[in-house]
C-alpha cells in the first residue's frame, strides 16, 4: 500500500495514492486526541495551559530519545537477532545521532527509558517490521506502528512503546489499547494475517507498566476505536488539508 505521511496547519494526515486518486487518512493518534480528556482537563486546571505544553515538550523530548534507541536497537535486531550486540550497537549510534537536536539531560533520561523496556525484549524471537505505515481504508485512517513481532510461543504480536513521567491511569490505558487495537485492524485487513495480541510497555523512572489486548479484550477495543473513528470522520472538515496539499505539494 502506498502511504505517505504529511503534516499540515491542520493536522497531521496520510496520503493514500492510487493512481491519480489521492484520499486523505487521518491518523490513529489523531482520532484519539479528539475524545475527551477528564485527566488533561484536570492539570489544564491546575497547572495552566502554557504549562501543561511546557512539560508536554519536555514529554515529547524524552520519547523522541527513547524510540530512536528502541530504532536502532531494532535494526540491529533484524540483521543479527542478538541482544547484546544489539545494545552495544544502540549505545554506540544512537547519542551521535541525537547530540545535534537533544541536550545531555535529555540523552539520559531517554536512555535510561530504553534500558528498562530492554529489560522487558527478551521474548522477542522474531521482528516483523517497526515504524511500519499501516492504513485501514475501510475504516478510514492510517498511522506508525512501533513494532510487530513473533515471540517465542509463536504468537504474533503488535507491541506499541510510551514514555511516562509515573504510572498512568486506567483513561490513558484505555487509549493506549484503542491505538494498538487500531494498528490490529489495519495490519489484519493489508496483510489477511491474524493478529495473536497487542502490547503497550510504558517506560517511567526505573520502571515499566504493561498493558495487553488480549482474547478476552482485544474484539471491545477494536470496535471502541472503530466507534471513534466513525465519530471523527462525521466531524471532519478535511477541505483546508485537500487545498494545502493542491497547492504545496502536489506535482
Amino acid at each position: 500500500m502506498r502511504l505517505k505521511r504529511l503534516d499540515t496547519p491542520h493536522g497531521r494526515v496520510y496520503l493514500h495514492k492510487k493512481g491519480k486518486e489521492v484520499r486523505f487518512l487521518p491518523s490513529v493518534t489523531t482520532i484519539l486526541g479528539s475524545i475527551g480528556s477528564k485527566h488533561l482537563e484536570k492539570l489544564e486546571a491546575e497547572l495552566g495551559k502554557e504549562k501543561l505544553q511546557e512539560i508536554g515538550q519536555r514529554a515529547a523530548g524524552r520519547g523522541t530519545v527513547m524510540h530512536r534507541f528502541l530504532e536502532n536497537y531494532f535494526i540491529c535486531y533484524q540483521r543479527t537477532a542478538n541482544r547484546d550486540t544489539c545494545l552495544l550497537y544502540t549505545q554506540k549510534k544512537t547519542p551521535l545521532e541525537l547530540a545535534s537536536q537533544h541536550d545531555e539531560k535529555q540523552i539520559s533520561v531517554g536512555r535510561q527509558l530504553f534500558y528498562n523496556l530492554w529489560n522487558h525484549l527478551d521474548n522477542i524471537h522474531e521482528v516483523v517490521q517497526t515504524e511500519k505505515f499501516l492504513a485501514s481504508l475501510v475504516h478510514g485512517y492510517a498511522g506508525t506502528t512501533d513494532m510487530i513481532y513473533v515471540n517465542v510461543l509463536d504468537m504474533l504480536i503488535v507491541c506499541d512503546f510510551k514514555s511516562a513521567s509515573g504510572i498512568r491511569e486506567q483513561e490513558q490505558l484505555d487509549k493506549y489499547l484503542m491505538q494498538v487495537a487500531a494498528y490490529v485492524i489495519a495490519y489484519e485487513e493489508e496483510t489477511g494475517k491474524k493478529i495473536d495480541a497487542g502490547e503497550v510497555l510504558i517506560s517511567y523512572g526505573d520502571d515499566v507498566q504493561v498493558a495487553i489486548l488480549d482474547k478476552d479484550n482485544i474484539e471491545d477495543y477494536k470496535n471502541r476505536f472503530i466507534e471513534a473513528a466513525n465519530k471523527y470522520h462525521s466531524q471532519w472538515d478535511v477541505e483546508p488539508i485537500r487545498q494545502y496539499y493542491l497547492e504545496n505539494i502536489q506535482n
